[in-house]
């Protein structure tokens, strides 16, 4: 019997309220089966009546995901696609990071792009997100965060290859590789910065950052996706 079926069993013998149950570390059912990548648990409790933007609430942390922004940071593709088609607002903020000071909030689309998972950005996308969604406490796009987070991939299961992958996939969908940060940075500038040459060089990944540096040199004018479903030249 599959993890699905007993969680059907539960539910048909009146255990919906336990769908808003959370466990020690505040999640709910969904949260967990959003963790583990349990794509038909996720349609079952949804099914049932689970809060689709149902946020995490630890006690001793502030972070308090959506199990979209989880699914999407985790690589979690098909999670993504059955939430969004459950009704999630892939528009909510959640704050980044537990013992930042800054309080910066970002989006899914953002956490896709940190998670390295290009079909969990193609499936944001598809949905009319946009592409050069900001961060407003730092200016960070989707594709910022993709190039940033070359130099030390968090979560741990990114690859670097992966990133440039989601930096060619956003660019397809008309990415605008001109936008700065509040610092005054271009994702190129990040991509040539010192500090992501040096740790290249240390970290004997070099060939990765000049690809991704190539991936960025784009020309104006290029048919991107966007460009061409609208039918632009």
């Amino acid at each position: 019997v599959s993890n699905a079926e007993c969680a059907a069993l539960v539910l048909e013998r009146g255990g919906v309220e336990l769908l808003e149950e959370r466990n020690g570390h505040g999640s709910t059912p969904l949260h967990c089966a959003v963790k583990k990548g349990r794509v038909d648990c996720v349609r079952l409790y949804l099914k049932s009546g689970a809060a689709v933007d149902g946020r995490l609430k630890g006690k001793s942390s502030s972070y308090n995901p959506t199990p979209l922004y989880s699914a999407a940071i985790s690589g979690m593709s098909e999670c993504v696609r059955a939430l969004l088609d459950g009704g999630a607002d892939p528009e909510l903020l959640t704050k980044e990071n537990v013992h930042s000071k800054t309080n910066v909030e970002s989006k899914p689309i953002h956490a896709a792009a940190k998670g390295g998972s290009p079909d969990c950005i193609r499936e944001l996308l598809d949905r009319g997100v946009s592409v050069d969604s900001l961060c407003e406490a730092n200016g960070n796009t989707p594709l910022h965060y993709v190039v940033s987070n070359i130099i030390r991939p968090e979560p741990e299961h990114i690859r670097r290859s992966d990133l440039v992958d989601c930096a060619e996939l956003l660019i397809s969908y008309g990415a605008d590789v001109t936008i700065q940060t509040n610092g005054g940075k271009t994702a190129l500038d990040i991509a040539q910065s010192p500090a992501m040459t040096n740790a290249a060089r240390m970290g004997a990944w070099t060939p990765i950052v000049k690809k991704m540096i190539d991936v960025l040199s784009v020309k104006p004018g290029l048919c991107t996706k966007k460009a061409c479903r609208n039918g632009d030249e």
